[in-house]
């Protein structure tokens, strides 16, 4: 079957869909990458500046998240699935004719 990612814990929260990123951008869900790492990389890649704290409540779905931090969480994903994706999840709501975000 080879090295398939399978996510340990269904996708269904916007919380669990930030903490698959990093576990994608880790060594898989049984050794992600540290928030404080993944809060790094955010920055150095898109100039948003996400402390790990914000990143430990988004995965516990304890806070809303704004447009520019979707945006850049979307933009270092790995599997790039996109904005829509990561604030909908599967059931995202319809494209609205814009361009893609993929």
């Amino acid at each position: 079957m080879g090295n398939a990612y399978v996510p340990a814990v269904p996708l269904d929260t916007l919380g669990q869909r930030i903490a698959d990123i990093r576990a994608r951008l880790g060594a898989g869900p049984s050794r992600p990458l540290s928030q404080q790492a993944f809060a790094a990389l955010i920055e150095r890649e898109t100039g948003v500046r996400i402390h790990r704290g914000e990143l430990s409540r988004l995965e516990r779905d304890a806070r809303g998240i704004s447009l520019a931090i979707v945006d850049a969480i979307s933009r270092v994903d790995p599997a790039h699935r996109g904005r829509e994706w990561l604030a909908w999840g599967a059931d995202s709501p319809p494209s609205s004719g814009a361009p893609s975000d993929a």
